[in-house]
């Protein structure tokens, strides 16, 4: 309504309000609605703001100039128009409206616009979005958190995300294990060539989420039996966290912008990467070196805004996810003195002397673990019910998962040993042929070597028992995860070989010397099938199937051993039987090829074939090495 009572025409109301048809205030100053919105508020048809053709006005007057119009058209002087508006608008000017009256005042020419369609694989759908949400929130029954990154952050803003991010989380949210339903593996494979078509297009300059999505993807390539893929995602993810030098602790960086949140997502990716690391150069003889700086980053701790930002894994979690990582660098050093084959056998008689280097690597190991995380039980072969009562105990007093820690620090000690208890399965090497202090390391070595393996099969059971088993019910709910028997495979693995090598391939005289008894017992072979059949139970596809298989032909032959009550206590000769070598499948996104890539162990069998009847051989890059090196010294 005007000052004389008539009312003005709709025609004249701003250009915002009219295209949304609202009710608009018609304020010179701008009208409530578009204040609100923080947009610009322009009145193209009122009259009052109409000028003559070719004429123009003062901006400070905060009117417009126009360009020359014809029929049918009216063009705006968009640079005569930003001027103005920042005449009237002022120093508060809203940050969406500052961004519009940039974009506005830019030169076209200058603009790089594209009118290609943006692919509809790339596009993010509230499918997608429904997805990674109900995966992070337990299908809405959490808050959605996790140990490793800002969950929170990600899906507010999840629309604005890159496309490859988005995609790799729909990739993790649809399964966890190569043994997922038929469905949801095809359905994964297609999330996963969509992520591999954005990551073609997308901006690829060194960021956070770019870092995050190279890690999804590997570990979604590993899902899906992709070695190579795995391990190029894998190192990309590195070397970008190397390049926005996140191995170096935020707080000793110019990050003064960022948030205590961030930083502390900057610290939790760099642990998370630190120990998948690790854990490679544990496993691997052909791991890629990357210049990943240790020690200068804090131990992870729990960010608020204003209610805790990452899951609650334990008040130890981040000193127990870096421990884990500790203890795979000194697997690794161990692993790289042994990887090569020595140049005689006296060398590996030096392996098992006090000042070794391999000595000293587990010496360390043992500084290095607080006691408190340590699970000690008196008989290596049983964990009592007060043991698994104290167990519970001091786990939850410690506030962290403890499984990673105790089972890699026994494989670490049948690691160090293993080489030098395999001389006892030389001719050569008899007792009779070795002076005492020959013996009596290489007995040292045979009873660490049994004595670890049990006592990794014991806490197998243990975890298992209070993960699935009748143990569940003792637990606090909120510690059930301390439990998870997921994370590693290797120790079974160790342990198997070891206990594998006493009974079939050990000299007897050194079984007299090292033991007082039969080994070879029906509590040893139950033991071992019940290792197996957990191992069955997590997989046996892929990366694990190596594994499974060298395990179920160890199991046959210590029972036909039993049966026959003797021992196979050298390399099988050349026969001409055909020879199987276990390794992994490699698989191009989900295809299966007859490619083989080595399998993942700690130290392999160390040149030695498993089986009493074929030659079956372990794929590795020196296995072939060590055979000749037994064969020489037999």
């Amino acid at each position: 309504m005007l000052a004389d009572g008539t009312k003005r025409s709709k025609a004249n109301s701003c250009e915002e309000c009219r295209r949304h048809k609202k009710g608009c205030s018609k304020d010179r100053s701008g009208c409530i609605g578009c204040k609100v919105k923080g947009v610009p508020c322009v009145y193209l048809n009122d009259p009052m703001l109409i000028v003559a053709e070719g004429t123009s006005r003062n901006p400070d007057t905060q009117q417009f100039a126009m360009a020359p119009t014809t029929a049918g058209t009216f063009n705006i002087d968009a640079s005569s128009m930003a001027t103005s508006i920042n005449g009237f608008v002022g120093a508060n000017i809203n940050p969406v409206l500052e961004e519009y009256l940039k974009a506005w005042g830019s030169p076209v020419i200058d603009q790089s616009l594209s009118f290609e369609l943006e692919d509809t694989d790339l596009l993010p759908t509230f499918d997608d979005f429904l997805l990674v949400f109900n995966y992070y929130t337990d299908n809405g029954k959490s808050v959605s958190t996790s140990d490793s990154f800002d969950v929170q952050s990600f899906l507010v803003g999840f629309y604005q995300k890159p496309a490859v991010l988005r995609l790799a989380h729909c990739c993790v949210a649809l399964g966890r294990f190569s043994f997922d339903s038929t469905e949801a593996q095809l359905t994964r494979l297609r999330y996963f060539k969509r992520a591999y078509k954005a990551l073609h297009v997308a901006d690829l300059t060194p960021s956070v989420d770019i870092l995050m999505a190279f890690e999804n993807l590997s570990y979604v390539a590993r899902v899906l039996g992709d070695e190579n893929l795995k391990e190029y995602f894998f190192y990309r993810a590195l070397e970008m966290l190397v390049e926005l030098k996140m191995d170096i602790d935020p707080d000793d960086l110019p990050l003064d912008h960022l948030t205590p949140r961030q930083k502390e997502e900057r610290r939790r990716l760099y642990w998370q990467s630190y120990r998948l690391y690790s854990y490679v150069t544990a496993y691997s003889s052909d791991y890629k070196q990357v210049n990943l700086q240790r020690g200068k980053v804090k131990v992870y701790s729990q960010a608020y805004d204003p209610y805790e930002v990452f899951e609650v894994n334990g008040k130890s979690g981040g000193l127990v996810k870096k421990l884990e990582g500790d203890i795979f660098v000194i697997i690794g050093e161990i692993r790289r003195l042994y990887c090569r084959p020595p140049s005689s056998i006296q060398e590996v008689f030096n392996w098992g002397r006090a000042d070794s280097a391999s000595r000293k690597s587990l010496s360390s190991l043992g500084e290095l673990i607080p006691f408190e995380f340590l699970l000690l039980f008196d008989d290596a072969t049983y964990v009592t019910l007060d043991d698994e009562e104290r167990f519970i105990s001091q786990t939850s007093t410690v506030g962290g998962a403890l499984y990673m820690i105790n089972m890699n620090f026994h494989s670490c000690i049948s690691v160090c040993y293993r080489p030098i208890m395999f001389l006892t399965a030389l001719p050569s090497c008899r007792p009779m042929y070795l002076s005492s202090e020959q013996q009596n390391t290489v007995v040292a070595a045979i009873k660490n070597c049994y004595e670890a393996s049990w006592r990794i099969t014991s806490l197998l059971i243990f975890f298992e028992k209070m993960q699935y088993g009748g143990g569940k019910s003792r637990l606090p709910e909120n510690e059930h995860d301390f439990y998870n028997i997921f994370q590693n495979t290797l120790s079974y693995l160790e342990a198997y070989v070891s206990l594998w090598f006493i009974v079939c391939r050990m000299d007897p005289q050194w079984l007299t010397l090292a033991f007082s008894e039969d080994v070879n017992t029906l509590a040893l072979q139950n033991r071992l099938r019940r290792v197996l059949e957990i191992q069955e139970w997590i997989g046996s596809e892929g990366r694990l199937e190596p594994i499974h298989k060298g395990m179920m032909v160890m199991l046959e032959e210590i029972e036909e051993v039993a049966r026959a009550g003797k021992h196979v206590n050298k390399q099988s000769d050349d026969d001409g039987l055909e020879s199987i070598i276990l390794g992994i499948h490699s698989l191009a996104l989900g295809v299966k090829s007859t490619a083989m890539t080595n399998p993942w162990c700690y130290l392999g069998l160390l040149g030695l074939e498993i089986g009493s009847e074929r030659k079956v051989k372990w794929m590795g890059r020196y296995e072939e090495a060590w055979r000749l090196f037994w064969k020489l010294n037999a």
